[in-house]
């Protein structure tokens, strides 16, 4: 009996832990990111090492003067993400 009632209230605590983690995984897959610039070529509008912030949705309204966010791979099977 006590063994279960541990059991019981070690699951009761990481409950909250497990639903935060799935929370913060759909936000990040689905709404948006963290991307780090790497290079100059946007100086001066974006400088190298800078962090943004990546939304993953509205895709269709790219407008003039918008940063949009490329993933390319190459024949090597290596992802690179490129801010223009």
């Amino acid at each position: 009996m006590e063994n279960e009632e541990k059991k019981s209230n070690i699951i009761k605590e990481l409950i909250p832990y497990v639903v935060i983690l799935i929370i913060v995984l759909v936000i990040r897959s689905f709404v948006f990111t963290p991307i780090k610039v790497n290079g100059e070529s946007m100086v001066p509008t974006l400088m190298g090492g800078e962090l943004m912030i990546l939304t993953k949705y509205n895709k269709d309204d790219i407008n003039r003067e918008d940063i949009v966010v490329v993933t390319i791979q190459d024949s090597s099977g290596f992802k690179e993400d490129l801010i223009k």
